[in-house]
């Protein structure tokens, strides 16, 4: 590849914003500077040279894996929670949903998401918001109208017990909301998956105010009550709680398979 110069109009807006890209860091709560942010001195001019540098290693990967095994695949792009309901029977769902812990992918990629052309107006960018997950609080979702039993209700009612120590009073809903959501989609795996067919989903708990949100354990209870059972739930990783909780590795991320009885 001899070269892949950017058109010349490019440079000034795009570097601006690749520049001020480099000079932050995601987490889920959005974008925030980077340590020592000020003493990284990367040009608009590098942009250019950095962009090329991808590019290469991006063919190469190409060239190097292009061959490699492969059958083909329809992609459906949609909300999974409606969407389902239009497959055709299938034998196996393997996934990972966002986990309640109040991280809105719609905020953290949203540069990318206006720069690459998936957003045109404040409209579309409100329409995305509104429809994700109910896994986070800053957008203003329906309230859920779930009737929480078992670990679930219990869960709640401490959450709302501790309202006055969340940082957004909102959270109890949110949980709900999640749930409730993480319901429907179940739900409709069940009405569409054959006998035998199984669920993988890795999912992740949360804390707030010291409450320990259980999303494994809730999902079993939730998942025998629709028709599965559980064929195994593992703890395949452990993640970091907030700064506010400690920084401690105590948060579960688990593997949850189920079956279609």
């Amino acid at each position: 590849m001899s070269g892949c110069a950017l058109p010349a109009p490019f440079k000034g807006a795009l570097g601006s914003i690749l520049v001020a890209v480099s000079n932050t860091v995601v987490n889920g709560k959005g974008r925030r500077y980077r340590g020592r942010w000020s003493n990284r001195r990367i040009r608009a001019d590098d942009v250019d040279r950095l962009f090329c540098a991808v590019v290469r290693r991006a063919a190469r990967d190409l060239g190097a894996f292009g061959r490699k095994m492969r059958s083909s695949a329809t992609i459906l792009r949609g909300d999974c929670r409606t969407l389902i309901q239009s497959l055709d029977p299938i034998d196996a769902a393997i996934f990972s949903p966002p986990y309640p812990n109040s991280f809105d992918y719609t905020d953290v990629y949203n540069l990318e998401l206006w720069v690459l052309g998936y957003l045109g107006d404040a409209t579309a960018n409100r329409a995305l918001r509104q429809s994700t997950l109910r896994s986070h609080v800053p957008v203003a979702f329906k309230s859920p109208t779930l009737v929480p039993l078992g670990l679930l209700a219990s869960t709640v009612e401490r959450l709302r017990n501790a309202r006055a120590l969340l940082w957004d009073s909102r959270i109890p809903e949110m949980v709900l909301g999640y749930f409730e959501d993480m319901e429907t989609v179940l739900r409709g795996l069940h009405a569409r998956m054959m006998t035998g067919g199984r669920v993988v989903m890795v999912v992740g708990d949360s804390q707030y105010a010291g409450v320990q949100v259980d999303v494994a354990a809730v999902l079993r209870e939730g998942a025998e009550a629709l028709g599965f059972s559980v064929i195994e739930s593992r703890e395949i990783r452990s993640m970091r709680s907030s700064a506010q909780h400690g920084g401690h590795y105590d948060l579960a991320e688990t593997c949850l398979v189920l079956e279609r009885e």
